[in-house]
This record gives structure tokens, sequence and C-alpha cells, in this order.
């Protein structure tokens, strides 16, 4: 898991608009293996670095957005549906 932790680093530190380059650099120590994107820690990376620096992002449709944390599609992980109140 130690390689997880390096790629989630090197994602982080990725420049603004050098994200592809630097996830081909990390397929490439892989040897071409792209499994590591498919991890929950890397795709919160990705998440996280996309949100932070919010980038365009050109969908199949044909539209671009823009990836912001605002509006996000998920349930609230944090709040659970049990209440410890009495």
């Amino acid at each position: 898991m130690t390689s997880i932790k390096v790629c989630k680093y090197f994602i982080k530190s990725s420049p603004v608009g050098e994200l592809h380059e630097v996830l081909d650099d990390i397929t490439k120590v892989f040897d071409g293996n792209t499994d590591y994107l498919h991890t929950p820690e890397i795709k919160e990376s990705l998440r996280e670095y996309f949100e932070t620096h919010r980038l365009h992002v050109h969908l199949p449709n044909g539209t671009t957005g823009l990836v912001a944390a605002m509006g996000r599609q998920e349930p609230l992980v944090k709040y659970s549906t049990t209440s410890t109140k009495p």
C-alpha cells in the first residue's frame, strides 16, 4: 500500500494542468498497469485535486463543466441516519 501513498502524494503535488502527464508517469512506473486508478484512495485523491483546482472538464455531450465540491451528488457519509440523542 506504500505505492498508493506515493501516488496520492504525486497527484496532490501535481501542478495545475499537468495531472495527465503525472498520471502517465505513474503508469509507466507500474509497467503500463492502470489498476491503481480504480482504488478508492486514488479516486478520492483525484476528486480532491479536481475540486481544489476547480478545473473545467469536457463532458461527452459536448458541454463543459466546472468540478467543485458544491452540489456533489452523493450521500454525506459523516452524518449518520441514526441519532444518539435521547
